[in-house]
């Protein structure tokens, strides 16, 4: 983990899939089969996001800078940002609206 924002990409679809079916994905998720059932543990499904193209950040952000303009508690992956919250972000890493 690098503590910073350093990337995006658009969620595209979020869905849920069944463990069998990730565990088929396996070697596309980079993870073993047992790997996944200790990540699922129990369930029976897991939640699964579908992204679009990942863009690099011209800077990161560390969490420091993010909490200066944001209200930001890591740790998460990703954040729902304003319209506003959207604008800060993308001028700090230097995104292209």
């Amino acid at each position: 983990p690098v503590g910073a924002i350093c990337a995006r990409a658009p969620i595209k679809k979020v869905s849920e899939v069944s463990l069998a079916a990730a565990k088929r994905l396996s070697k596309v998720l980079n993870l073993s089969p047992n790997a996944i059932d200790d990540y699922v543990g129990g369930s029976e499904s897991i939640g699964c996001y579908d992204i679009g193209p990942i863009v690099l950040a011209t800077t990161s952000v560390k969490i420091e800078t993010l909490r200066k303009h944001l209200a930001y508690y890591p740790p998460q992956s990703f954040f729902i940002l304003s319209l506003e919250g959207k604008q800060i972000v993308d001028e700090l890493a230097g995104f292209r609206p």
